[in-house]
């Protein structure tokens, strides 16, 4: 079975095509720019794939096996969906490449071990959850000639990034820093 998503569509939701067994493919149009949690879970189409990132026209749907130590984004991603690398509790850093416009609800979730993470500017959309409980998270590098604000550990940004989920940074208890025009401590404070 295959799907074609028609180019109308900007958003495929959390669980949408999730235990759709005998899913083998899909076309995602450029026009999607987030994709949900599970959304392609328990489906032939990403259970084929061997360990390591599942990408299909460029968006990166889920990853196989277990996710350990540095990890560099392959550059022909552009959009990373939900709770991809959530739980993946050996991941110490994550470089997201120029190119990336979304990161989706949950991605980083719980990732426990997580000291680095590097957001491009072409970033424009950060989902809810997306680093809590990510206790390790020491820096978070922003390449951005944006304004930026800080409130309640969540980024927001005037000329970059226009939506950032909620709590998407909660429970990170060490400073965050945006290498741009401004560093910021945990409190929000400038």
């Amino acid at each position: 079975t295959s799907v074609t998503i028609p180019s109308s569509v900007t958003s495929i939701g959390s669980w949408a095509f999730a235990d759709c067994s005998r899913l083998r493919a899909v076309t995602i149009p450029s026009t999607v720019t987030s994709i949900g949690s599970f959304a392609f879970t328990g489906t032939r189409l990403v259970d084929s794939y061997a360990d390591g990132p599942v990408i299909l026209d460029n968006c990166l749907l889920q990853f196989n096996g277990t996710c350990s130590g540095a990890l560099v984004i392959p550059e022909r991603v552009r959009v990373i969906a939900g709770s991809v690398f959530e739980g993946c509790k050996e991941l110490t850093s994550v470089e997201i490449p120029e190119g990336v416009t979304g990161i989706g609800d949950s991605a980083f979730r719980g990732c426990r071990g997580l000291e680095t993470a590097t957001i491009p500017p072409t970033v424009t959309n950060i989902g809810a959850y997306a680093f809590v409980g990510c206790a390790s998270l020491k820096n978070i590098h922003v390449s951005n000639d944006g304004d930026i604000v800080a409130v309640k550990y969540m980024l927001y940004m005037s000329g970059g990034f226009p939506d950032i989920g909620s709590a998407t940074f909660d429970h990170v208890d060490v400073p965050v820093r945006a290498y741009c025009k401004v560093t910021f401590d945990t409190q929000g404070g400038v």
